[in-house]
Protein backbone atom coordinates (compact mmCIF):
# COMPACT_ATOMS: atom_id res chain seq x y z
CA UNK A 1 0.00 0.00 0.00
CA UNK A 2 2.53 2.44 0.90
CA UNK A 3 4.59 1.93 -2.34
CA UNK A 4 1.70 1.97 -4.44
CA UNK A 5 1.03 5.64 -2.86
CA UNK A 6 4.89 7.11 -3.08
CA UNK A 7 4.22 5.95 -6.96
CA UNK A 8 1.32 7.82 -7.28
CA UNK A 9 2.41 10.56 -5.54
CA UNK A 10 5.98 10.10 -7.57
CA UNK A 11 3.63 10.49 -11.03
CA UNK A 12 0.98 13.10 -9.85
CA UNK A 13 3.04 16.52 -9.20
CA UNK A 14 1.05 20.15 -10.37
CA UNK A 15 3.56 22.80 -11.19
CA UNK A 16 2.50 25.82 -9.25
CA UNK A 17 2.00 27.60 -12.83
CA UNK A 18 -0.84 24.89 -13.59
CA UNK A 19 -2.97 25.39 -10.51
CA UNK A 20 -5.37 27.27 -12.11
CA UNK A 21 -6.35 24.90 -14.98
CA UNK A 22 -9.25 22.80 -15.41
CA UNK A 23 -7.42 19.80 -15.91
CA UNK A 24 -3.69 20.59 -15.13
CA UNK A 25 -1.04 18.09 -16.48
CA UNK A 26 0.81 16.18 -14.29
CA UNK A 27 4.64 15.67 -13.89
CA UNK A 28 6.77 13.54 -12.40
CA UNK A 29 9.59 14.30 -9.23
CA UNK A 30 12.43 13.46 -11.80
CA UNK A 31 11.18 15.57 -14.34
CA UNK A 32 10.06 19.05 -11.87
CA UNK A 33 13.72 18.24 -10.58
CA UNK A 34 15.46 18.50 -13.76
CA UNK A 35 13.10 21.56 -14.81
CA UNK A 36 13.80 23.62 -11.77
CA UNK A 37 17.54 22.63 -11.18
CA UNK A 38 17.02 21.04 -7.80
CA UNK A 39 19.30 17.78 -7.80
CA UNK A 40 18.33 16.70 -4.96
CA UNK A 41 15.33 16.28 -2.64
CA UNK A 42 14.24 14.60 0.68
CA UNK A 43 10.85 13.79 1.69
CA UNK A 44 9.01 12.25 5.19
CA UNK A 45 5.28 11.81 5.90
CA UNK A 46 3.63 11.30 9.13
CA UNK A 47 0.79 9.42 9.14
CA UNK A 48 -1.48 8.14 12.27
CA UNK A 49 1.07 10.01 14.68
CA UNK A 50 4.11 7.46 13.16
CA UNK A 51 6.60 8.26 10.23
CA UNK A 52 5.07 6.20 7.05
CA UNK A 53 7.58 6.57 4.87
CA UNK A 54 10.58 8.24 3.77
CA UNK A 55 12.53 8.91 0.60
CA UNK A 56 14.95 10.38 -1.10
CA UNK A 57 15.02 11.30 -4.97
CA UNK A 58 17.47 12.52 -7.45
CA UNK A 59 22.03 12.77 -6.56
CA UNK A 60 23.76 14.74 -3.71
CA UNK A 61 25.72 16.95 -6.59
CA UNK A 62 24.39 18.40 -9.97
CA UNK A 63 25.67 16.60 -13.05
CA UNK A 64 26.85 13.39 -10.17
CA UNK A 65 25.92 9.95 -10.27
CA UNK A 66 25.73 9.46 -6.04
CA UNK A 67 22.30 9.17 -4.96
CA UNK A 68 20.47 10.59 -2.41
CA UNK A 69 18.99 8.78 0.63
CA UNK A 70 16.87 9.06 3.77
CA UNK A 71 19.71 9.88 5.57
CA UNK A 72 21.18 12.58 3.51
CA UNK A 73 21.46 15.41 5.32
CA UNK A 74 20.45 19.33 4.04
CA UNK A 75 20.50 22.54 5.31
CA UNK A 76 17.63 22.99 7.08
CA UNK A 77 17.84 26.50 6.84
CA UNK A 78 14.89 28.77 8.97
CA UNK A 79 13.38 25.56 10.25
CA UNK A 80 16.79 25.74 12.62
CA UNK A 81 14.57 27.77 14.32
CA UNK A 82 11.57 26.21 15.86
CA UNK A 83 14.39 23.60 17.36
CA UNK A 84 16.14 26.52 18.78
CA UNK A 85 12.95 27.76 20.52
CA UNK A 86 12.53 24.06 22.47
CA UNK A 87 15.92 24.36 23.33
CA UNK A 88 15.24 27.74 24.95
CA UNK A 89 12.32 26.24 26.56
CA UNK A 90 14.14 23.63 28.04
CA UNK A 91 16.45 26.19 29.87
CA UNK A 92 13.37 28.01 30.78
CA UNK A 93 12.38 24.23 32.55
CA UNK A 94 15.54 24.16 34.04
CA UNK A 95 15.05 27.35 35.79
CA UNK A 96 17.57 29.19 33.78
CA UNK A 97 16.02 31.07 31.83
CA UNK A 98 12.94 33.47 31.64
CA UNK A 99 11.00 34.34 28.87
CA UNK A 100 10.05 37.92 30.00
CA UNK A 101 13.20 38.86 31.54
CA UNK A 102 15.73 41.37 30.11
CA UNK A 103 18.11 40.03 27.78
CA UNK A 104 20.53 42.15 28.77
CA UNK A 105 20.90 41.07 32.55
CA UNK A 106 21.89 37.52 30.81
CA UNK A 107 24.56 39.03 27.98
CA UNK A 108 28.15 39.53 28.71
CA UNK A 109 30.14 39.56 25.56
CA UNK A 110 27.32 41.40 23.69
CA UNK A 111 24.57 43.53 24.38
CA UNK A 112 21.33 45.31 23.06
CA UNK A 113 22.90 48.51 22.62
CA UNK A 114 21.04 51.71 23.54
CA UNK A 115 19.26 53.69 21.47
CA UNK A 116 20.11 57.25 21.87
CA UNK A 117 19.52 58.00 25.64
CA UNK A 118 17.08 54.87 26.01
CA UNK A 119 17.97 51.49 26.49
CA UNK A 120 15.36 49.35 25.19
CA UNK A 121 13.40 46.58 27.07
CA UNK A 122 14.08 43.20 25.37
CA UNK A 123 12.85 39.57 26.17
CA UNK A 124 13.26 36.35 24.90
CA UNK A 125 9.38 35.68 24.34
CA UNK A 126 9.47 38.92 22.01
CA UNK A 127 12.83 37.82 20.27
CA UNK A 128 11.20 33.87 19.37
CA UNK A 129 8.54 35.39 17.74
CA UNK A 130 9.78 38.48 15.82
CA UNK A 131 8.37 40.89 18.10
CA UNK A 132 11.43 42.60 19.43
CA UNK A 133 11.72 45.70 16.90
CA UNK A 134 15.27 43.91 15.43
CA UNK A 135 16.69 44.36 12.43
CA UNK A 136 18.72 41.95 9.80
CA UNK A 137 15.75 39.41 8.93
CA UNK A 138 18.48 36.66 7.44
CA UNK A 139 21.89 35.74 6.85
CA UNK A 140 23.75 34.88 3.68
CA UNK A 141 26.61 32.71 5.29
CA UNK A 142 29.95 32.21 4.14
CA UNK A 143 32.35 30.56 1.63
CA UNK A 144 34.02 27.51 2.85
CA UNK A 145 37.74 29.02 3.41
CA UNK A 146 36.56 32.68 4.54
CA UNK A 147 37.08 34.07 7.84
CA UNK A 148 34.14 33.43 10.06
CA UNK A 149 33.00 35.82 12.73
CA UNK A 150 32.15 35.35 15.94
CA UNK A 151 28.40 35.44 17.39
CA UNK A 152 28.96 38.92 19.06
CA UNK A 153 30.82 39.87 15.44
CA UNK A 154 28.19 39.02 13.84
CA UNK A 155 25.18 40.94 16.55
CA UNK A 156 27.74 44.44 16.08
CA UNK A 157 28.34 43.60 12.33
CA UNK A 158 32.20 43.98 13.20
CA UNK A 159 34.71 42.42 10.67
CA UNK A 160 34.87 39.73 9.34
CA UNK A 161 30.49 39.44 9.84
CA UNK A 162 29.02 40.34 6.01
CA UNK A 163 25.84 41.61 7.38
CA UNK A 164 24.92 44.83 9.03
CA UNK A 165 24.50 45.43 13.12
CA UNK A 166 21.22 44.16 14.77
CA UNK A 167 19.38 46.76 16.57
CA UNK A 168 16.22 48.01 17.73
CA UNK A 169 14.78 50.38 15.35
CA UNK A 170 11.31 49.82 15.70
CA UNK A 171 8.96 50.10 19.20
CA UNK A 172 9.39 46.42 20.51
CA UNK A 173 6.34 44.00 21.11
CA UNK A 174 4.14 45.87 18.87
CA UNK A 175 4.35 43.95 15.31
CA UNK A 176 5.72 41.11 13.89
CA UNK A 177 8.58 41.53 11.92
CA UNK A 178 11.17 38.30 11.07
CA UNK A 179 14.14 38.82 12.40
CA UNK A 180 17.10 36.28 12.02
CA UNK A 181 19.28 38.55 13.77
CA UNK A 182 16.93 38.51 16.71
CA UNK A 183 17.01 34.74 16.88
CA UNK A 184 20.98 35.10 16.57
CA UNK A 185 20.69 36.97 20.54
CA UNK A 186 19.05 33.48 21.75
CA UNK A 187 21.96 31.99 20.35
CA UNK A 188 24.07 34.28 22.61
CA UNK A 189 22.00 34.50 25.41
CA UNK A 190 22.07 30.08 25.53
CA UNK A 191 25.49 30.20 25.27
CA UNK A 192 26.32 32.46 28.12
CA UNK A 193 23.77 31.32 30.47
CA UNK A 194 25.34 27.54 30.27
CA UNK A 195 28.62 27.82 29.48
CA UNK A 196 28.43 25.28 26.81
CA UNK A 197 29.12 25.47 23.13
CA UNK A 198 25.61 25.75 21.50
CA UNK A 199 26.09 22.53 18.72
CA UNK A 200 26.79 20.57 22.34
CA UNK A 201 24.24 22.21 24.36
CA UNK A 202 21.40 21.78 21.78
CA UNK A 203 22.77 18.56 20.82
CA UNK A 204 22.33 17.21 24.77
CA UNK A 205 18.71 19.44 25.43
CA UNK A 206 17.03 18.52 21.91
CA UNK A 207 18.14 16.56 19.12
CA UNK A 208 19.72 13.41 21.37
CA UNK A 209 16.42 12.72 23.52
CA UNK A 210 14.61 12.79 20.27
CA UNK A 211 16.74 10.25 19.15
CA UNK A 212 17.66 12.87 16.24
CA UNK A 213 20.82 11.15 15.15
CA UNK A 214 21.06 12.51 11.70
CA UNK A 215 21.15 16.24 12.93
CA UNK A 216 23.90 19.20 13.78
CA UNK A 217 24.45 22.56 14.08
CA UNK A 218 27.97 21.96 13.83
CA UNK A 219 29.00 24.89 11.80
CA UNK A 220 31.44 23.91 9.27
CA UNK A 221 29.96 20.58 8.58
CA UNK A 222 32.53 17.93 10.57
CA UNK A 223 34.52 16.21 7.49
CA UNK A 224 32.31 12.66 8.68
CA UNK A 225 29.28 14.13 7.43
CA UNK A 226 30.38 15.49 4.62
CA UNK A 227 30.15 12.21 2.28
CA UNK A 228 26.17 12.07 2.66
CA UNK A 229 25.53 15.82 2.48
CA UNK A 230 23.24 17.00 0.01
CA UNK A 231 25.44 20.17 -2.59
CA UNK A 232 23.72 22.98 -3.03
CA UNK A 233 22.54 24.96 -6.34
CA UNK A 234 21.35 27.84 -7.47
CA UNK A 235 18.46 29.14 -9.51
CA UNK A 236 20.06 28.88 -12.42
CA UNK A 237 21.58 25.23 -11.64
CA UNK A 238 24.91 26.22 -10.77
CA UNK A 239 26.67 24.98 -7.89
CA UNK A 240 27.33 26.66 -4.51
CA UNK A 241 30.76 27.65 -4.17
CA UNK A 242 32.45 24.96 -2.02
CA UNK A 243 28.84 23.19 -1.87
CA UNK A 244 27.38 25.02 0.61
CA UNK A 245 28.00 28.15 2.54
CA UNK A 246 28.66 27.88 6.48
CA UNK A 247 26.38 29.84 9.06
CA UNK A 248 27.56 31.07 12.40
CA UNK A 249 24.18 32.13 13.29
CA UNK A 250 23.56 28.48 14.61
CA UNK A 251 20.02 29.38 16.08
CA UNK A 252 19.14 30.92 13.06
CA UNK A 253 20.37 29.01 10.01
CA UNK A 254 22.81 26.74 11.30
CA UNK A 255 21.03 23.14 11.28
CA UNK A 256 22.02 19.91 8.87
CA UNK A 257 19.58 17.13 9.26
CA UNK A 258 17.13 15.20 7.07
CA UNK A 259 13.58 15.12 6.60
CA UNK A 260 12.78 12.28 8.89
CA UNK A 261 14.90 13.43 12.20
CA UNK A 262 12.59 17.06 11.29
CA UNK A 263 9.55 14.45 11.79
CA UNK A 264 10.55 12.97 14.48
CA UNK A 265 11.08 16.56 16.22
CA UNK A 266 7.63 16.86 15.30
CA UNK A 267 6.04 14.52 17.05
CA UNK A 268 8.53 15.36 20.37
CA UNK A 269 6.81 18.70 20.20
CA UNK A 270 3.05 16.41 19.79
CA UNK A 271 3.85 14.46 22.26
CA UNK A 272 4.87 17.28 24.88
CA UNK A 273 2.12 18.81 24.43
CA UNK A 274 0.02 15.83 25.05
CA UNK A 275 1.70 15.46 28.29
CA UNK A 276 5.74 16.02 29.81
CA UNK A 277 7.94 15.06 27.40
CA UNK A 278 11.40 13.13 27.31
CA UNK A 279 13.24 17.37 26.12
CA UNK A 280 10.37 19.58 27.36
CA UNK A 281 7.18 20.39 30.27
CA UNK A 282 3.83 20.10 29.07
CA UNK A 283 3.27 23.69 30.18
CA UNK A 284 6.42 24.87 27.51
CA UNK A 285 5.16 23.28 25.06
CA UNK A 286 1.72 24.68 25.15
CA UNK A 287 3.28 28.27 25.42
CA UNK A 288 5.59 27.65 22.17
CA UNK A 289 1.82 27.01 20.70
CA UNK A 290 -0.22 29.91 21.98
CA UNK A 291 -0.47 32.32 19.39
CA UNK A 292 1.42 35.70 20.49
CA UNK A 293 1.37 37.77 18.12
CA UNK A 294 0.02 38.08 14.50
CA UNK A 295 1.80 37.57 10.90
CA UNK A 296 1.81 39.45 8.14
CA UNK A 297 -1.02 41.78 7.46
CA UNK A 298 -3.18 39.87 5.06
CA UNK A 299 -2.64 36.33 6.43
CA UNK A 300 -4.32 34.05 8.50
CA UNK A 301 -0.95 32.86 10.55
CA UNK A 302 0.05 34.19 14.05
CA UNK A 303 3.21 33.40 15.62
CA UNK A 304 4.10 31.03 18.48
CA UNK A 305 7.46 30.74 20.31
CA UNK A 306 9.80 29.79 17.04
CA UNK A 307 6.91 28.36 15.11
CA UNK A 308 3.78 29.61 12.56
CA UNK A 309 0.66 28.92 13.68
CA UNK A 310 -2.04 28.14 10.88
CA UNK A 311 -5.98 27.44 11.49
CA UNK A 312 -6.46 24.00 9.28
CA UNK A 313 -9.40 21.68 9.72
CA UNK A 314 -11.02 22.62 12.37
CA UNK A 315 -7.56 22.29 14.35
CA UNK A 316 -4.16 24.42 14.61
CA UNK A 317 -1.32 23.59 11.73
CA UNK A 318 2.10 24.53 12.94
CA UNK A 319 5.08 25.38 10.28
CA UNK A 320 8.06 26.98 9.32
CA UNK A 321 10.00 27.08 6.27
CA UNK A 322 13.92 26.95 5.59
CA UNK A 323 15.84 29.30 2.93
CA UNK A 324 19.39 29.43 2.60
CA UNK A 325 21.20 29.66 -0.36
CA UNK A 326 21.11 26.32 -2.49
CA UNK A 327 19.04 24.86 -0.18
CA UNK A 328 14.88 25.05 0.42
CA UNK A 329 12.86 23.35 2.98
CA UNK A 330 9.71 23.12 4.22
CA UNK A 331 8.08 21.60 7.23
CA UNK A 332 4.71 21.43 8.64
CA UNK A 333 2.37 19.41 11.24
CA UNK A 334 -1.25 19.74 11.18
CA UNK A 335 -1.86 19.77 15.03
CA UNK A 336 -2.14 16.58 17.06
CA UNK A 337 -4.11 14.85 13.97
CA UNK A 338 -0.69 12.89 13.70
CA UNK A 339 -0.31 13.95 9.99
CA UNK A 340 2.54 16.03 8.81
CA UNK A 341 5.01 16.19 5.68
CA UNK A 342 8.38 17.16 5.65
CA UNK A 343 10.28 18.15 1.94
CA UNK A 344 13.93 19.38 1.69
CA UNK A 345 15.96 19.96 -1.34
CA UNK A 346 19.09 21.45 -2.81
CA UNK A 347 17.96 24.00 -4.96
CA UNK A 348 17.08 27.05 -4.97
CA UNK A 349 14.04 26.98 -6.93
CA UNK A 350 13.09 23.80 -4.12
CA UNK A 351 9.77 25.47 -2.74
CA UNK A 352 8.01 25.06 -5.83
CA UNK A 353 9.28 21.10 -5.75
CA UNK A 354 8.64 21.04 -2.44
CA UNK A 355 5.36 22.32 -2.19
CA UNK A 356 3.64 20.02 -5.89
CA UNK A 357 5.25 17.39 -3.49
CA UNK A 358 3.23 18.36 -0.32
CA UNK A 359 -0.31 19.09 -2.44
CA UNK A 360 0.68 15.58 -4.38
CA UNK A 361 0.34 14.08 -0.77
CA UNK A 362 -2.54 15.40 0.84
CA UNK A 363 -4.41 14.37 -2.96
CA UNK A 364 -2.60 11.09 -2.79
CA UNK A 365 -3.84 10.40 1.34
CA UNK A 366 -6.95 12.03 0.97
CA UNK A 367 -6.45 14.65 3.27
CA UNK A 368 -8.89 17.19 2.44
CA UNK A 369 -7.98 20.97 3.00
CA UNK A 370 -4.51 20.75 3.79
CA UNK A 371 -2.29 22.39 2.15
CA UNK A 372 1.32 23.26 2.03
CA UNK A 373 2.65 25.96 4.63
CA UNK A 374 2.75 29.95 3.34
CA UNK A 375 6.14 30.94 1.88
CA UNK A 376 7.34 33.49 4.55
CA UNK A 377 7.88 36.91 3.00
CA UNK A 378 10.33 39.81 4.67
CA UNK A 379 8.07 42.44 5.62
CA UNK A 380 8.90 46.21 3.49
CA UNK A 381 6.43 48.68 4.54
CA UNK A 382 6.22 51.27 1.78
CA UNK A 383 7.81 54.23 1.78
CA UNK A 384 5.14 56.82 2.82
CA UNK A 385 4.07 54.21 6.32
CA UNK A 386 7.92 54.12 6.69
CA UNK A 387 8.06 57.73 6.93
CA UNK A 388 5.66 58.11 9.04
CA UNK A 389 6.26 55.25 11.76
CA UNK A 390 10.33 55.80 11.69
CA UNK A 391 9.43 59.59 12.54
CA UNK A 392 7.37 58.37 15.73
CA UNK A 393 9.80 56.53 16.72
CA UNK A 394 12.46 58.65 16.86
CA UNK A 395 10.46 61.57 18.54
CA UNK A 396 9.94 58.92 21.55
CA UNK A 397 10.93 60.43 25.01
CA UNK A 398 12.05 58.46 27.87
CA UNK A 399 11.45 59.56 31.93
CA UNK A 400 13.92 56.99 33.71
CA UNK A 401 12.45 58.56 36.69
CA UNK A 402 8.98 57.62 35.75
CA UNK A 403 10.05 54.30 34.35
CA UNK A 404 7.89 55.37 31.29
CA UNK A 405 8.55 55.67 27.32
CA UNK A 406 6.13 58.21 25.70
CA UNK A 407 6.11 57.70 21.72
CA UNK A 408 3.89 60.34 19.54
CA UNK A 409 1.73 58.38 16.82
CA UNK A 410 0.90 60.61 13.84
CA UNK A 411 -0.98 58.21 12.03
CA UNK A 412 -2.76 59.43 9.09
CA UNK A 413 -5.97 58.25 10.60
CA UNK A 414 -6.34 59.41 14.02
CA UNK A 415 -4.76 62.56 15.13
CA UNK A 416 -1.31 62.68 17.07
CA UNK A 417 -1.82 60.63 20.45
CA UNK A 418 0.65 59.55 23.15
CA UNK A 419 1.05 56.12 23.56
CA UNK A 420 2.85 55.45 26.83
CA UNK A 421 4.86 51.64 27.44
CA UNK A 422 6.74 50.06 30.15
CA UNK A 423 9.92 50.08 30.38
CA UNK A 424 10.45 47.75 33.78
Amino acid sequence: MTAALIDQITHDLIAETDLSLADPPRRTIAAEQARLHVPGVSVALLDHGEIAWAQAFGVLDIGGSTPCDAQTVFQAASISKPVNAALVLSLVDAGLLDLDVDVNTYLRSWQIPSVGDWQPRITLRQLLTHSAGLTVPGFGGYSPGSPIPTVPQVLSGSPPANSAPVVVDTVPGLQYRYSGGGTTITQLVCMEVTGLPYPELIRQRVLEPLGMTRSTFAQPLPSDWTANAARGVDYRGLPIDGGWNIFPELAAAGLWTTPTDLARFGLGLNHALATDGQFLSRASAQTMFKPHIAGDAGTLYSLGLGVYLSPIGGGTAFWHNGSNPGYKADWIMFGQSGVGMVVMTSGDNGFMLAQSIMRACARAYGWAGYQPPPRLRVYKPPVTRLGLYCAAFWSMTASPSKSTLKVRTCMRSSPANPLSLSSR
